[in-house]
């Protein structure tokens, strides 16, 4: 098996991006989701595209931007309320004392 990859496991598409998408010949459209896939999972956009494909991707990578933002906006926050989440360090539990019967 493969190494674990880090990160979001996905990204969103907005609306605006998929109306564009609709507009292109299937090949265009074809060139511009494997060019988006590729800067997700690499982070540069592909070489050997023309600039009109460009045009169209620098819509689509602003999506992949936007969800990776996103996601690590999500993990800051999730990280630091996992830091505060306890006044004890790691391993030390409260004991509650026996109820007293009156």
């Amino acid at each position: 098996m493969g190494k674990k990859r880090e990160g979001p496991k996905g990204c969103l598409f907005y609306a605006h991006s998929l109306q564009l998408l609709s507009h292109l010949d299937d090949e265009r459209a074809g060139r511009v989701m494997k060019a988006a896939a590729a800067y997700f999972l690499t982070g540069e956009a592909p070489a050997g595209l023309d600039r009109d494909d460009m045009a169209f991707c620098s819509v689509v990578f602003s999506d992949v931007d936007d969800s990776l933002d996103r996601y690590r906006a999500v993990c800051d926050r999730n990280r630091a309320r996992s830091s505060r989440s306890s006044l004890l360090p790691p391993g030390e539990y409260y004991v509650l004392p026996d109820r007293e019967e009156n």
